[in-house]
Parts: structure tokens; sequence; C-alpha cells
């Protein structure tokens, strides 16, 4: 193992993710619960090596959910037996710190014990999935370790407070995010608007964690009285990515973030802000040309969602489905389309582990040049029918492909394929 992870104390080193880290952390994992039994209410692998294609330090993090820091008192002998020593002087009054290496202070794991109801464990498990789940953040997050790597390489303390920062911003945006879909009881102010699509606001008392209450929107209800149980359907987030007040909805109800934008825009103060919701509504238009009787696709390739997708993007407020797809190859690739109408698929399919994602897609020929434009795309491809199904992500959007390349062949009367 010590080939895969490990590092000296004091100094840091970037690797790439390895799928060994997880097979590390599952034995370690393992061990402790035979140590611990009952004792620990939860174990799980945490840290940068638990979060997938990003850069990491070799050293796994590992948190263990306990009810009292009294309850492992007698279990350190049995810790330490196993390799895992204690290490009271980093102790914190929040974290009980372990580690596991050699004498030479060459460390392949910590272990931070902390109490299971404490906003430390809600942290560790709520970064590891916000940036699973968010590519373009855990991207953020690898930028700011890479620079600080090239000032720090022998200084872990300075890289480590230089962190402090991007973290703080990611948890506050992951404890948010971590509401999406959660059932949730408001106390209502007031309305603010009772057209087709009421809206009311409201406040949540004792989430925020800094005593203050979170405050929220409440739609697609009438008289919601004054309090009202419902489910976060979107957070609003600030030009500054900051998140601001959550969106509650019935259970039932599928707001997509452009319907969202039209009931609660006229309330915000800031009206360039960034809905995250957990119905999404994209649209998006297969570009194709024709090269020697092949039919050709566009995709492009994203920095961050490892791997190719059809141009599209989400619906803005007010836009048509049409609109958005005309604007989203503008946007991304430079191609100026004029979509067939008589060409229209819907997919729709999840993404883990709460978003609902349905993709309307039309279709356009173009012969002219790609480029890249909007920041995030990497590059752009034309490919064959096959070529591009082994490219794209989603069993659906190839599903998709295949009635576009039985369309287009329609049109051109078999001058093609």
């Amino acid at each position: 193992m010590k080939s895969i992870i490990g590092l000296k104390r004091g100094t840091v080193k970037l690797h790439k993710h390895k799928k060994q880290w997880r097979e590390s952390a599952a034995e370690t994992i393992a061990m402790l619960y035979e140590v611990l039994g009952d004792t620990a209410c939860d174990i799980q692998h945490v840290g940068s090596t638990s979060v997938v294609h990003i850069k990491a330090k070799p050293v796994i993090d590992i948190a263990v959910a306990v009810n009292s820091f009294s309850d492992l008192d007698g279990y350190i002998p049995a810790l330490e037996a196993r390799g895992v020593k204690y290490r009271p002087e980093v102790n914190i009054d929040s974290e009980r710190f372990f580690v596991i290496g050699d004498e030479s202070d060459f460390f392949t794991h910590h272990i931070h014990v902390v109490p299971v109801t404490s906003r430390e464990w809600i942290n560790y498990i709520n970064f590891r999935n916000y940036l699973n789940a968010k590519p373009f953040a855990a991207g953020q997050y690898e930028e700011v370790k890479i620079n600080l790597l090239k000032k720090y390489k022998h200084n872990r303390k300075a890289y480590t407070d230089g962190k402090a920062g991007i973290i703080a911003k990611l948890l506050k945006e992951a404890f948010a995010w971590s509401y999406l879909g959660k059932t949730v009881t408001v106390t209502v102010l007031k309305s603010l608007s009772e057209k087709c699509v009421p809206v009311y606001s409201g406040y949540i008392e004792g989430v925020t964690g800094d005593n203050e209450p979170q405050e929220v929107y409440v739609i697609g209800v009438n008289n919601p009285g004054c309090v009202y149980t419902g489910t976060v359907t979107a957070i609003i987030y600030g030009q500054d990515n900051t998140p601001g007040k959550w969106v509650v909805a019935p259970a039932e109800a599928s707001f997509n973030q452009a319907q969202i934008a039209e009931v609660i825009l006229p309330f915000e103060q800031d009206t360039d802000v960034f809905i995250d919701s957990v119905h999404r509504k994209s649209c998006g238009v297969i570009v194709y040309r024709i090269v020697d009787g092949n039919i050709e696709y566009l995709l492009v390739k994203e920095y961050y969602c490892y791997g190719w997708s059809i141009p599209k993007g989400h619906m803005e407020a007010g836009e048509s489905e049409a609109d958005t797809a005309i604007r989203e190859a503008w946007e991304e690739v430079g191609v100026r389309v004029t979509p067939d109408m008589g060409f229209i698929r819907t997919v729709e399919y999840t993404i883990q582990p709460v978003y609902k994602k349905e993709v309307v897609f039309r279709i356009s020929e173009f012969n002219g040049e790609s480029r890249v434009v909007k920041p995030g795309i990497e590059a752009t491809g034309w490919f064959v029918l096959s070529e591009a199904k082994k490219l794209l992500k989603y069993q659906e959007t190839c599903a998709v492909m295949e009635d576009a390349e039985a369309y287009i062949a329609g049109l051109h009367k078999g001058g093609a394929a």
C-alpha cells in the first residue's frame, strides 16, 4: 500500500485519484468496527481521497462518529495494538485525532473521532458528498490545492491554512445543498403573490448552525397557514455563489429552475442568480453535418463533467425550449442553428443523489466550423453515431441519437448513412 498511500509529516504531495484509496479505506473501516463495535455510530471515508477525479494528498481520512468521547477512552489501548496511534497533543474540543503510520512520521491514515450530533460530523459527510456531486466545485477546490502546493511543498501548515477560505465557502454551499429534497417546516410570514403560482415568504428555525433563521420562499400552495411542511426544491445562489434563500414546495410538485425563476425573481434584489433545483430542465440541439455520405454529430467536452455531451443548457425564465437550444449552441460552440421543428425528443433521467433531469432535444444541420466559446468547455468534435454513443454518458441520450440518425437519413432519402 505504501506505493499508493502515505506521506511524511509536514510535507505535501498531490496524487491523481486512485481506486485503491477506497479499498484501503474500506479495510481500515472494517478494522475500526472490529475494535469499536457499537461504540462507533458510523464510520466513513472522507476528505479528498474520497472525492473522485480530483488530486489529493495520499493520506486516507476516516471519520468516526461516537455518542461521547468518554465512550472511546476504554478502546484506546486496543486501537493502538492495531496500529491506530492516539495523538492527544493534536486534539481539539470537537475532535479526537489518531493516525496510522510508522515511527519515522510517515503516515498513511488520519482518523478523526467526532460526536455523531456535531457540526463536524455533518461537515465531513457534506463536503465529500457535495464535491462528488458537483464536479465544478471539486475542480475549484483542486485548483486552489495545486496552487498552494507550488508555494508550500514542504510546509504542511501553510498549505492547510491556505485552504481554509475555500473550504469554508464550500462547506456553506454543501450544507445548503444537503437540504435539497428534504422535508422542512416553515413559519410563513406573508403572501408575496397570489398569481397562478402563489408565493409566500417565511423562515426555518434551527438549520443554519449560526442561530440565524433560514429565509425561504414557499411556492405552489394556496393558503399554507402560519406553519407549512413541504420539500426544499431549490437553493438560490447569488453572484458570488453564496447560498441565499431556499425554495419550498409541495412534495408532489415538480417546478424546474426556469419556472422557479419566473415566480421568485420579482422579489429578489439581485436578479443575476443561479437556481439549483431538484427538478432541472435543459434544452439542446443535435447538430449534424454530412461528410462523404456519413452523418457526423457535434459534441462538446466539459472540463468538470468528465465526458462528452450534446450542446445543451438550462432553460431560463421566459424562454421557450427552442430559444434555449439556439442560445446554448451559440454560447457553447459559436454555432448558429435553425432547429428542425419536425424533430423533438425528450429524455428524463436521474442524477444521483437528488436531481431529476428533463432534456428536450431538437435537430439542426450545420456546415460551418465550431469553436470553444463558453468557459468550462474543453473541446468540440465531430463523430459518427457509433463513436458518439461510446462517448455519451447516458443511455437515454444514445437512444435519441439513434432516432436522429433515422430521421436525418429519411430527410436525405438514403443519401447519407
